[in-house]
């Protein structure tokens, strides 16, 4: 068994393409092509690596920066758990039984 630690990173130009044209999950901006795929922190990572693309959420500039700048463990949550939902619903993330 692989360690968390050690594995592959999971990157994913589907879970990144889907930001696209989609409203920030925060303040819901709709700005064609201004939202992304702001990746959330990172403590296991050295200085400048992203976390998995799967541990990202759909946001806009402003809110990506003050997601960035923040220290509210609640605010990526919501939006982490908003871009999951949306992923789900949009059928880009499927779950198998």
């Amino acid at each position: 068994m692989t360690s968390i630690l050690k594995r592959k990173q999971i990157v994913s130009k589907t879970l990144r393409n889907a930001a696209k044209d989609q409203a920030c999950v925060l303040c819901e901006w709709d700005m064609p092509g201004e939202v992304v795929l702001a990746h959330l922190k990172n403590k296991d990572a050295g200085t400048g690596q992203k976390c998995d693309d799967i541990l990202g959420a759909h946001l806009c500039y402003t809110c990506h920066q003050a997601q960035e700048a923040s220290r509210d463990v609640e605010l990526s949550y919501l939006a982490l758990r908003r871009t999951l939902v949306r992923l789900y619903d949009n059928g880009v993330l499927q779950i198998n039984d």
